[in-house]
């Protein structure tokens, strides 16, 4: 893996999370930090979207998508204010900021 993502150098890295894969996620958030120190690395899934502050712990995790995550990473990726983004997670000068979820 470490070759790949460094192979592939993405700006971007996505890790979907189940509690039984929460360990190799944050290892895999780790690799591509370590790999690729400038790509962003966004979690979501049910264990990443209810335990948010455990994502946000790991220096390497960027943001935690809660709920549907399509249209929020569309809008992360396309570089719209994090603040803006519905249903998004992420550290704010060393605080968690939780963006209120996006409409069903």
């Amino acid at each position: 893996f470490r070759r790949l993502i460094k192979e592939l150098n993405p700006r971007w890295v996505g890790i979907s999370v189940l509690s039984s894969h929460v360990v190799s996620a944050h290892h895999i958030a780790a690799i591509a930090k370590q790999e690729v120190p400038d790509t962003r690395v966004c979690v979501g899934g049910v264990h990443a979207e209810t335990h948010y502050s455990d994502m946000l712990a790991n220096r390497f995790i960027d943001y935690v998508a809660r709920g549907d995550g399509e249209e929020l990473l569309h809008e992360l990726v396309r570089g719209d204010d994090p603040g803006s983004i519905a249903g998004l997670c992420y550290l704010e000068n060393g605080r968690i900021r939780v963006n209120p979820m996006r409409p069903p």
